[in-house]
């Protein structure tokens, strides 16, 4: 008999209103985003998973959707941090208080020197129940230097993990610039065994259904991640799969570099000084 594979698609897929506005105060919080933007910058030397507007809003949706699915989650960047106790708890564990499971510890790994990418496969390849998560740019995906060491690997589906990348890139200036770009983005992560799954997102005007759409996504991404690896177990693979990258198309208004440079550059409201 062949192995059933313990990567599930499940039932409920939608969270509640009260879950997406627990994500939402967990998000804003962790990451000093306000009603009307960015009220503090983050501290130097804080985790980037724990302080970064996007990075928080990543471990938010991925933690909520995990968490249901009793899987295990890494989450992987490149720059170093200065905690030295732990990451703290996971958002689920802050918003679901009488969880019989009790509080899990947020898991986070730091890659520098390698890439971050590079990092999550190598977390993940003797591991076949872990979830690796990773944010990168356009620049950081193709970055020379880096290149070589994530871009021609991907997971084998029945005895390895899953990496999950998340893509940043922001929008284009016209539609036929954005349309164009897309379809070379796409292009280029098929040629390295991705799928994309693209949703807009603006860092400025995030509202409850905003979360729910990136809570649908997400949910969307798992059960292509459960299909893949249930056809690996049934030894149904006909060629190697496409697993899926989600790709965050975010407004002008949010800088990536934002998450990456002393908090003295920037001035109240998260615009550079």
């Amino acid at each position: 008999m062949n192995a059933v594979s313990t990567w599930t698609a499940h039932t409920g897929r939608e969270p509640s209103a009260a879950l997406l506005r627990g994500l939402d105060s967990w998000w804003r919080v962790n990451a000093g985003v306000g009603e009307d933007g960015w009220e503090t910058a983050p501290p130097d030397g804080a985790c980037i998973w724990r302080t970064g507007p996007l990075h928080t809003l990543i471990v938010a949706h991925v933690d909520r959707a995990s968490h249901k699915r009793r899987r295990q989650v890494t989450y992987v960047s490149r720059r170093d941090c200065d905690a030295t106790d732990g990451h703290g708890h996971t958002p689920m564990s802050t918003i679901m208080t009488t969880d019989p499971y009790g509080p899990e510890d947020l898991r986070i790994e730091h890659s520098a020197p390698v890439s971050p990418l590079h990092q999550a496969f190598q977390s993940a390849v003797d591991h076949p129940d872990i979830l690796t998560v990773t944010a990168m740019t356009e620049a950081e995906f193709s970055d020379p230097e880096n290149y070589h060491e994530h871009s021609s690997k991907q997971m084998n589906p029945l005895k390895g993990g899953v990496v999950l990348p998340f893509f940043c890139v922001p929008f284009a200036d016209t539609p036929v610039e954005e349309r164009q770009a897309a379809d070379d983005r796409d292009d280029l992560l098929r040629a390295h065994g991705y799928s994309s799954y693209t949703i807009d997102v603006d860092f400025r005007d995030m509202s409850i259904e905003s979360h729910q759409d990136l809570a649908m996504l997400v949910e969307d991404v798992c059960d292509d991640i459960a299909g893949i690896k249930a056809d690996a177990a049934a030894r149904v693979l006909s060629s190697d799969p496409l697993w899926p990258m989600v790709v965050l198309r975010t407004s002008r208004t949010w800088e990536y570099d934002r998450e990456h440079v002393p908090s003295e550059q920037y001035a109240h409201g998260g615009t550079p000084a």
